[in-house]
């Protein structure tokens, strides 16, 4: 009698073990999924200032190269608006990118020391990116 009993719990605890292996959910309770993030609300006013930013800027990349088309020594570049001129320093490729500048037409601006300043007008839309490029020529070269 007990090599049957010990046999039928061998039976039952391998049986129980088989099961649980072979699905590890079968044992625990489901759980009900966790809601869906909601995203946050944007107030009317977030959402006028938003689509105004988007209407009022725009990109404007400038290039300056020289005669050679080497990058003058400590070039900058930039745009004048409202009686402002907003100037950055070139990066090594010759370039500089404003992502801001406003809409309309800018005067675009090109310097380095040796070389002429020059300014060219580029009107600004708004989705459209504007490509400006000045080739510099030495102060000399451009007295003459």
């Amino acid at each position: 009698m007990r090599i049957v009993l010990l046999t039928l719990v061998t039976a039952v605890l391998a049986w129980s073990v088989w099961t649980f292996l072979s699905d590890p959910q079968a044992e625990t309770p489901d759980e009900p999924a966790p809601p869906p993030v909601e995203p946050a609300p944007v107030s009317p006013e977030d959402e006028r200032a938003n689509s105004r930013a988007r209407l009022t800027t725009g990109t404007l990349v400038v290039t300056v190269r020289d005669a050679k088309g080497g990058v003058p020594e400590k070039a900058k570049a930039g745009y004048r608006h409202a009686g402002e001129d907003r100037v950055r320093f070139v990066n090594k490729q010759g370039q500089v990118r404003f992502t801001d500048a406003p809409l309309g037409t800018l005067t675009v601006l090109a310097r380095a020391p040796g070389f002429k300043a020059d300014e060219q007008k580029k009107p600004m839309t708004a989705g459209v990116p504007a490509d400006v490029y000045f080739v510099l020529r030495p102060e000399e070269a451009a007295e003459k």
